[in-house]
């Protein structure tokens, strides 16, 4: 009875390498699975193009929204007496302070939209 058994099992070892080497070489098989590889890539290099256009639109809407931000405070500054060399030198510090109240102003409206909708954090 173990040889029976033994026999049944190398047969169906024998049958399982036959299937995997016919499906290794199969023509059709391997063209699906170049198919599916060269289809993945593309997939991957669209992916790549569409991430690379996201971050390059972003980049370009920040440097607009800085320019106009740069070109309300000179408008400002000049207002209230400034002159345009004054504000040129003044404006890295100026750009970093609008960024921090920015930046505040977006923590205390996302916690003000917290507190109404009842949600808190931990």
């Amino acid at each position: 009875m173990d040889r029976d058994n033994r026999t049944a099992q190398q047969i169906v070892e024998d049958l399982d390498r036959a299937d995997a080497e016919y499906l290794k070489n199969h023509p059709g098989l391997n063209s699906l699975k170049e198919w599916g590889e060269e289809r993945r890539r593309k997939e991957a290099a669209e992916e790549r193009e569409k991430q690379a256009r996201i971050r390059q639109e972003r980049a370009e809407r920040q440097k607009e929204e800085e320019e106009r931000a740069k070109r309300s405070a000179l408008t400002s500054w000049t207002l209230n007496g400034g002159t345009e060399a004054e504000f040129e030198e003044a404006w890295p510090s100026l750009r970093l302070e609008m960024l921090k109240r920015r930046v505040l102003e977006d923590e205390a409206n996302a916690r003000a939209d917290q507190r109404r909708s009842g949600i808190s954090s931990l």
